[in-house]
């Protein structure tokens, strides 16, 4: 008998099978041997999820190293994601409804490197976390050096949190369920015993308000929902914070999507289904489209993964990445700007609540869940920024002159000014209402296990055969929450699949 040679593929892989028929005593028996062809980059096809940051990255770096036939699906008409830099007249600066910073502008960061190298950093501008006047609610200015050492203080608490998760993370107890509000109030009574004088005291405690506001927006929800055992988790790059000039943190989404060829990205196509059982993976989406193909990359917030990925995969999610999805928070973030043709401000303010916003108080106690109106380098007749929590929730639900109403009231008071005028424009976001969001980004919460974020990034079926794989900040254990871990979380999933096809 002649040999026989036959192909077959096996999802990603194709085999050779030659089949030896044996003679002699043996001779009703075949030899079967295989040999292993794999698939080359230019001949497998892959699917990304979203044209947020985690999205362009990863096609940007399959690309690069030589995949050809990669798509991307948006839901929406814009890529960016998160990212939504908004200019209110033509010739003026951004004003940043999403991501605002590079956190740790260094070498280190990708983000950083990247504008850098593509001559963006001439519009870069350097952002101070505490800059601005801390005002009371009858418009008093609090002395600049009580704020120093009210911060000063609180940074040493933020650094025993960190020493926590330090010290407790191969603890085999580890998580407690102590919360970061339960740590902050703890803390509270420590650092104002730091100011004897009865005055200075009160003025403390309105400053240590403004902070754990802060802490609010830069956690991502309500400080009884955020573990103070995890926080230790997250990771800084070295360097200060910097902010985008000129078109905005947009523009840096721009130059990347740039990078792509120009057919790549298919807006207004949003997926409904994902069906892995078989060797290649279906893609349907709303539009009725269908695209098939040999891996797929899941880049869509987790907001959003929380609302649908019960309907959204077929078969469904193993309990390991279904469970790390269910316990895994993801914040309800807000900005709001109020924009003037004529600004009467000379600094911007924060704002020194005498007590803080509760996440069960009445719908009209919203804005003491404010952070701060801060002036913008990029724009000086805008002020405002983030906040969170229940707040930022019910500020979506408003109307633009129900807003517009509670903030000229809130900047009557606390510049001690009746006459402010209604701001010309309002800007707000509505991450948390939008269903291609459902939030604004991640935070561990006391549900939280040690492990989730790998069971988050983990691809299935498996690491050896990864067909559906899952980027985007909620993935990545150090970064989550910000635009350089999106970036490098496209970076691992398309090298899961560059070391899958060596070359």
């Amino acid at each position: 008998m002649t040999p026989i040679i036959n192909d077959f593929c096996q999802g990603n892989l194709c085999f050779q099978v030659l089949l030896l028929p044996v003679t002699g005593r043996y001779r009703d028996n075949i030899v079967l041997c295989f040999t292993k062809l794999t698939m080359s980059r230019s001949s497998t096809s892959v699917v990304v999820v979203g044209a947020g940051i985690a999205g362009l990255s990863t096609a940007y770096h399959l690309l690069e190293a030589g995949f050809t036939k990669v798509i991307v699906l948006e839901a929406s008409d814009r890529h960016g994601g998160r990212i939504l830099s908004v200019i209110p007249k033509e010739g003026e600066g951004a004003i940043e409804l999403g991501g605002t910073c590079i956190h740790g502008a260094s070498v280190e960061n990708p983000v950083f490197r990247l504008a850098t190298e593509w001559g963006m950093a001439d519009s870069l501008s350097l952002s101070d976390r505490i800059c601005g006047q801390f005002r009371e609610e009858n418009g008093e200015i609090i002395d600049e050096e009580l704020v120093r050492q009210v911060w000063e203080l609180f940074l040493k608490m933020e650094a025993s949190m960190d020493k926590i998760y330090t010290e407790r993370k191969h603890s085999k107890d580890f998580p407690s369920s102590k919360t970061f509000k339960e740590y902050a109030e703890e803390t509270r009574p420590q650092i104002l015993q730091e100011f004897p004088e009865e005055k200075e005291r009160e003025r403390a405690d309105k400053v240590f308000n403004v902070i754990l506001n802060y802490c609010r927006f830069m956690n991502g929800d309500e400080l009884d929902k955020v573990s103070a055992d995890f926080i230790g988790q997250y990771k800084s790059f070295p360097g200060p914070e910097m902010t985008f000039m000129g078109k905005g943190y947009t523009g840096f989404v721009d130059k990347l999507a740039d990078k792509l060829p120009g057919d790549i990205i298919r807006y207004n196509t949003e997926v409904t289904k994902i069906l892995w059982e078989k060797s290649t993976v279906e893609v349907r989406c709303k539009n009725g489209q269908t695209y098939t193909a040999d891996h797929v990359v899941i880049t869509c917030p987790l907001g959003h993964l929380k609302a649908n990925y019960k309907n959204m995969f077929e078969p469904e999610l193993p309990e390991s990445k279904a469970g790390a999805i269910e316990r895994t928070g993801f914040g309800r973030v807000a900005k709001l700007f109020v924009y003037y043709d004529q600004p009467f401000w000379k600094e911007g303010i924060k704002l020194a609540w005498s007590e803080q916003g509760q996440p069960n108080t009445e719908k009209s106690d919203w804005t003491k869940q404010l952070v701060f109106f801060e002036m913008l380098p990029a724009n000086p007749k805008a002020l405002g920024g983030p906040f969170a929590g229940r707040g930022a929730e019910i500020m979506e639900s408003l109307s633009e002159e129900e807003v517009a109403s509670a903030c000229t009231e809130l900047l009557r008071k606390f510049f001690n000014d009746p006459h402010i005028p209604k701001p010309t424009k309002l800007l707000r976001s509505n991450w948390i209402s939008n269903p291609l969001f459902r939030g604004g980004y991640t935070y561990l919460s006391t549900e939280n296990r040690s492990d989730d974020m790998q069971h988050l990034a983990a691809p299935l079926p498996d690491q050896r055969r990864p067909k559906v794989l899952f980027a985007g900040e909620a993935t990545h254990p150090d970064y989550y929450s910000t635009v350089h871990g999106a970036y490098l979380s496209g970076a691992r999933e398309s090298q899961r699949l560059i070391e899958l096809y060596e070359q």
